[in-house]
């Protein structure tokens, strides 16, 4: 499936940050406490030419979350979404804080192999993965999302906690190309603010 990778990375990473709210860097420009907020909440932003650049190849994926209500239960409404092509990727995953795979998953057939894959209906709490790629650069946010009440408020708002944003991580072989052999064998690395190298 094409979220393993994605939810062995969110394994690693739950079990290595879990009480890291931030580590990666963010750039050439700081980010204020607003934007990783921003980030956090609605997934990687990516600028218009990139963005128009995954939609031309036939790229869709939405990193979006919302609340809706089922039946008696209010829950997290999410799509695992997205795809790549040699040059350029972007997906969008979840699993439970754990990392393992979630069962709330309802797989979609799609005939656009680059689009939704499945719609996720949980009460949470989940972890979303978000990664984009371009070639062997790569960025990865991976968040919290669960369910909180509040008195005298019928419907729940959705709490978002940060756990990892990793800015231009780096994948040396071309997964894509002669390197497909190591597809799921080999993982992204990126450096922490300290200079220390994550995988």
């Amino acid at each position: 499936m094409a979220s393993d990778g994605l939810i062995r990375s969110g394994e690693q990473a739950t079990n290595q940050f879990e009480s890291i709210p931030f580590c990666g860097i963010t750039g050439s420009l700081p980010m204020t406490s607003q934007q990783l907020e921003l980030i956090a909440r609605r997934g990687l932003t990516l600028p218009e030419p990139t963005l128009s650049r995954l939609r031309t190849v036939g790229i869709w994926c939405e990193a979006n979350l919302t609340v809706q209500r089922r039946d008696q239960d209010w829950i997290i409404r999410g799509q695992e979404s997205g795809g790549a092509v040699n040059d350029i990727g972007r997906y969008v995953s979840f699993c439970k804080e754990d990392g393992s795979a979630l069962s709330w998953l309802h797989p979609v057939k799609n005939f656009m192999p680059n689009g939704l894959h499945a719609i996720l209906l949980a009460k949470g709490p989940i972890v979303r993965l978000d990664m984009y790629r371009f070639e062997t650069s790569y960025d990865l946010l991976i968040t919290n999302h669960a369910l909180v009440t509040e008195d005298g408020i019928p419907k729940p708002k959705l709490e978002t906690k940060l756990i990892v944003l990793h800015r231009f991580g780096v994948l040396v072989r071309e997964l894509w190309g002669k390197d497909k052999m190591f597809r799921g064998a080999v993982a992204r690395s990126s450096s922490c603010p300290t200079g220390a190298k994550q995988e």
